[in-house]
């Protein structure tokens, strides 16, 4: 992904952190295409000039070797959030997940991949902010990541709004869980 998908992509995440940053709800951020980029660490202090996350996150957003190992960082994220779990007691784990087209490397794909997010969607909201309009890509976006959690931005400039609509869903099930619970 580069160009105009990358740059709002990379609106997008700085969108998230913020509203992560404000609240006070530890994130990461990773990067990915044929590699994982750890941009920040689960829990990192996301305004601490020292780590030079902002001009990291800004830096290293350029992914233009056409193959996307999405099994990876979703892997590493659902790690990161289970041991979050551990140290915040009761917290709900969210995965989002920006792309403009499915998975085609690494050692999860197709239905494996579609296999273990739905398997781990059990425990933790896992959304897929798709950047694309081509049918076939919204298709199998939906076969990984489930109707509900496959949000489409085919034009770029949504891709904030689509955000904003992810959020939305993530505190709807927090609040159920909350509510469930007490």
């Amino acid at each position: 992904m580069h160009g105009q998908k990358m740059d709002e992509s990379v609106k997008t995440a700085i969108f998230l952190a913020r509203v992560l940053e404000r609240f006070g709800i530890p994130f990461a951020i990773k990067y990915f295409g044929s590699q994982v980029k750890s941009i920040m660490e689960f829990g990192d202090d996301y305004d601490d000039a020292k780590k030079k996350i902002k001009p990291r996150l800004l830096r290293e957003g350029n992914a233009s070797d056409g193959s996307t190992d999405m099994g990876t960082p979703i892997t590493q994220a659902v790690g990161d959030l289970t041991q979050g779990r551990r140290k915040y007691a009761g917290c709900h784990g969210a995965i989002f997940v920006i792309s403009d087209s499915g998975a085609n490397a690494g050692t999860l794909v197709g239905p494996a991949l579609a296999e273990y997010i739905q398997e781990q969607q059990k425990s933790f909201t896992i959304i897929n902010f798709l950047l694309s309009g081509n049918a076939s890509e919204i298709a199998d976006a939906k076969a990984l990541f489930g109707e509900l959690n496959t949000i489409i931005a085919s034009d770029f400039s949504k891709l904030p709004e689509a955000a904003f609509q992810g959020l939305r869903i993530v505190m709807e099930r927090v609040l159920r869980t909350f509510r469930s619970i007490g």
